[in-house]
């Protein structure tokens, strides 16, 4: 039988112990005082009816008496008899009460240590928030500088874009409707004609 088995023969036995005991508890103490003197008072069917649940209530009592006894040669047995299972698990439970007694220790000194880290942690925290807030500020100008730069140099292409337009070319004059200049119409150029 395994320990657990074993524990929980001795759990069921001290259930049905403790059952024969509530079943015990709630009989009325009138069934089982003998010096009740509301029984000189009954006649007739009532003291019938009182002598069925006086024997029933014996019976139960015996019934229960019985059971609690056999509950307690059992777990006699267990504990100290031939097979003195309960002696079997003592050096095994005495070997996990020392186990228990080194994890709490270094559960305790590991708590301590915690408790020390704490203070590192937090500063360590407000010292990696502030870092993560300065390289966010960093990357925020270097991606402004970044679009500064390459609208300047859009406009700088534009800028030379419109100057190359805008220079007069062999063969243009201004047209100061449109603002810009224009190739004249050269009519000996006219090909079509040929």
């Amino acid at each position: 039988q395994s320990l657990l088995s074993f524990f929980q023969t001795l759990q069921n036995l001290d259930d049905k112990y403790n059952s024969s005991l509530s079943i015990l508890s709630s009989i009325p103490t009138a069934y089982l005082d003998s010096t009740n003197s509301d029984i000189d008072d009954l006649v007739g069917d009532e003291l019938t009816d009182m002598y069925k649940k006086v024997s029933e209530m014996q019976l139960l009592v015996k019934k229960e008496r019985r059971t609690m006894y056999h509950v307690a040669l059992q777990k006699r047995e267990l504990e100290k008899g031939a097979n003195g299972q309960a002696r079997r698990f003592v050096g095994w439970l005495k070997d996990l009460i020392d186990v228990d007694k080194e994890e709490l220790e270094f559960c305790q000194r590991l708590d301590e240590k915690l408790d020390v880290l704490a203070v590192f942690q937090a500063e360590a925290k407000i010292l990696r928030e502030r870092k993560r807030d300065e390289d966010a500020r960093k990357a925020a100008e270097a991606e402004a500088l970044a679009r500064r730069l390459a609208e300047e140099n859009e406009r700088k292409r534009l800028l030379d874009d419109v100057k190359k337009e805008a220079e007069a070319k062999p063969g243009m004059v201004w047209n100061p409707q449109l603002r810009e200049y224009q190739y004249l119409h050269d009519p000996t150029q006219e090909t079509w004609r040929d």
